[in-house]
């Protein structure tokens, strides 16, 4: 990650759905079945995004050596990093939780 620049903004976007409505011939697929019916585009703006990853990184050590956790399944793909379609309802919620707190990165 690049030193941050003093007074400048850096934004972290993340997506739900899928942002492709065209097939690969061009024809338009939106509100066809196969084709997400909703797109979701969300972000954070932050002028310290080393506090924001520190944050994510603490929570992901936790979340990997918790032993409760560690029974699921789904810790696999969590093991290696964050994804909400992948992680369960905890670790989901867990991220949620501290998302609602980084304003204080800001």
């Amino acid at each position: 990650m690049q030193k941050p620049k003093l007074g400048q903004s850096y934004f972290f976007v993340d997506e739900s759905g899928d942002p492709v409505f065209y097939e690969a011939g061009g024809k338009f697929i939106a509100g066809v079945g196969g084709c997400s019916p909703i797109l979701i585009l969300g972000y954070i703006e932050t002028q310290n995004p080393h506090a924001m990853r520190q944050a994510v990184l603490k929570l992901h050590g936790e979340v990997v050596a918790d032993p409760y956790l560690k029974r699921f399944a789904s810790m696999a793909k969590t093991e290696r990093m964050f994804h909400a379609k992948d992680d369960g309802p905890v670790v989901r919620y867990l991220v949620y939780k501290l998302i609602s707190t980084l304003a204080t990165c800001v």
